[in-house]
């Protein structure tokens, strides 16, 4: 288990989510997350919205009081998978800078992917 998976399944459910400018941050009480650039919310039968699609914000949002119970990374993706079988799927690709995540804890290391 990286610490990144670590840090976000052992992290209170998500409590709250704030779309800023040019980045969304996700917050699991002291945990958050912030993702830079586009990335999907994945639902029942993969059907997906993404940044900027009707919607978007809604199913963002919806995920608000749901934990994430896995998390799968490769070299180009992160995806969080939340115990409602929802998921968040960050690709590297979509990143508006150099990195498309960062992730602050107050005892851990912020991790950058």
């Amino acid at each position: 288990m990286t610490l990144l998976s670590e840090a976000l399944t052992s992290a209170e459910p998500l409590n709250s989510v704030i779309f800023i400018h040019d980045y969304v941050q996700l917050t699991f009480q002291e945990v958050v997350l912030s993702i830079y650039g586009r990335f999907s919310v994945l639902g029942p039968g993969d059907q997906a919205v993404s940044t900027g699609d009707a919607g978007f914000c809604d199913a963002v949002v919806s995920l608000i009081e749901d934990r994430v119970v896995a998390v799968e990374e490769s070299a180009d993706q992160l995806e969080l998978l939340f115990r409602s079988g929802r998921r968040i799927s960050i690709r590297a690709t979509d990143a508006e800078g150099p990195e498309s995540f960062s992730l602050s804890q107050p005892r851990g290391p912020t991790i950058v992917g």
